[in-house]
């Protein structure tokens, strides 16, 4: 005879279901035994060599040659240096460096051509700058090219000023600043007539 109360239950279900373990995340990343990468070093790099800088003279006259055919190219398949000159010349927005590009600039280089600044003489009295700083004993000398250098300063600021205020009467945009104008004004002014490039294409005293 068995007894009620020592007879072994059995066990009872629960009624709610009994979520499952969650599965391990994978992780992406180094295989086992060897660090985690860093981020920077686990971005993707372009196959194939990386480009070197020129070590040596050679080099680097080489390099400037390839740079000056691909730019070549890339304006025209066709243009060879004599033709890519005469557009430079000509002022061909095709060929100019973003430095000398758009109306602004253009109008900017028809003022410095139009008339005689002090930064003409600039380039003729480079050498007695130089010369003034590396000798001591020519006081009175650097005073001189400190002074010149001091209005050349001025005469950029007020040119620039002068460019910006033309070109707002005439142009929709202006985008460039004064300070920019005149310094742009006046490193063409300080250029050579016949070395300017684009090549002037107004006369002094002309009108622009």
């Amino acid at each position: 005879m068995t007894v009620p109360f020592l007879r072994k239950s059995a066990p009872v279900e629960s009624a709610e279901p009994v979520e499952a373990a969650p599965a391990a995340t994978q992780t992406v990343g180094a295989p086992k035994g060897r660090p985690t990468p860093k981020r920077r070093d686990s971005v993707r790099r372009p196959a194939g060599p990386a480009l070197k800088a020129p070590q040596t003279r050679k080099e680097a006259l080489a390099w400037q040659k390839q740079a000056r055919k691909n730019s070549l190219t890339a304006v025209d398949p066709k243009m060879d240096k004599v033709q890519y000159r005469a557009a430079m010349k000509a002022g061909d927005e095709r060929v100019l460096t973003a430095r000398d590009r758009g109306p602004v600039k253009a109008l900017a280089r028809d003022y410095v051509d139009s008339r005689r600044m002090l930064a003409n003489y600039l380039f003729a009295l480079l050498p007695l700058v130089i010369l003034s700083t590396a000798v001591p004993a020519l006081g009175v000398l650097s005073a001189s090219s400190m002074l010149l250098l001091i209005v050349i300063t001025v005469e950029a600021i007020f040119t620039g000023r002068r460019i910006r205020k033309i070109a707002l009467e005439r142009l929709d945009a202006v985008p460039n600043s004064g300070a920019s104008l005149g310094f742009y004004a006046v490193s063409r002014a300080s250029m050579p007539r016949r070395w300017r490039l684009p090549a002037p294409r107004i006369s002094v005293g002309e009108k622009i």
